[in-house]
């Protein structure tokens, strides 16, 4: 009978773990997602520069990103990304990050997207302050203006996000 309550209560507590992770996973996701985006309405008028044998840039809007780095502390979470391009071998190029503009990932405060994250510098007063919230708002209507004029490539991803978000684009 003991063996019994054993087997039982382990699989109670693997049910319960395992439904715990799968709402961890579902509002991770929609972080990545709201992060992605971001990224790229933060991201479109800058290059994404990578060095391999010569020095490489494309636009962002054409690269896709990778998620390397979650730093969590207390009640935020900072997302850290890089671009990646398919014509780019990443096993043998690096990934240069130019300019103090270049937005490198996304914070989260409260599981509420909150400030970009700069090379180099962090404005910590800024953080969640309504001026962060204004010019990252003004970012994206500015990111959405240009899309619908814009005839270059996309990442594949990008392209499926401005379906869902219901953006057309020119092309």
């Amino acid at each position: 009978m003991k063996s019994t309550n054993k087997y039982f209560f382990q699989l109670v507590l693997f049910i319960s773990i395992w439904g715990c992770k799968q709402g961890i996973v579902e509002t991770e996701s929609n972080q990545i997602i709201q992060a992605k985006w971001a990224m790229y309405y933060l991201n479109y008028n800058n290059n994404a520069v990578f060095f391999e044998d010569t020095t490489i840039s494309y636009s962002p809007l054409e690269c896709d990103l990778n998620l390397r780095t979650i730093k969590i502390k207390n009640d935020t979470q900072e997302l850290y990304f890089s671009f990646i391009n398919q014509n780019i071998d990443s096993t043998k190029s690096i990934q240069l990050l130019p300019w103090f503009n270049h937005v490198l990932g996304i914070g989260f405060i409260d599981s509420n997207i909150s400030y970009p994250i700069h090379g180099g510098f962090e404005y910590e007063f800024l953080k969640d302050s309504i001026e962060t919230r204004k010019f990252m708002k003004e970012s994206e209507q500015g990111f959405i203006r240009f899309i619908k004029t814009h005839e270059g490539r996309i990442s594949p991803w990008l392209k499926e996000e401005l379906m869902r978000r219901k953006i057309k684009m020119s092309n």
